[in-house]
């Protein structure tokens, strides 16, 4: 996996600039270019990788000879139910994360 650091701020500032992702779907507007160069992660056997679910992220070419297994895990909070999508969250992405 790569990710874009700080891309889940720049995200959240294109969505507030532009009228939210709804709008921003609905309107056409060109999707945001990221300003930053993906950073490869490298992880060892066991190890855990914390994130912001609106950071840019992609997936790379695994080129050991070993199988790479990966699990995604969603973390919210008790107050939001997990099967509703709430656009606000786009837009201020600590809502409901109380002192971060």
């Amino acid at each position: 996996m790569a990710v874009f650091p700080g891309t889940h701020v720049q995200l959240q500032r294109f969505f507030n600039e532009n009228g939210g992702p709804t709008n921003t779907l609905k309107s056409g507007i060109k999707k945001p270019t990221l300003d930053v160069e993906p950073k490869h992660i490298l992880a060892k056997a066991g190890d855990i990788l914390l994130c912001h679910y609106q950071l840019a992220r992609i997936s790379v070419p695994n080129t050991s000879p070993d199988v790479r297994y990966m699990v995604y895990f969603r973390l919210y909070n008790s107050r939001h139910n997990p099967m509703t999508y709430k656009e606000e969250a786009m837009t201020n992405i600590w809502l409901d994360y109380q002192g971060v």
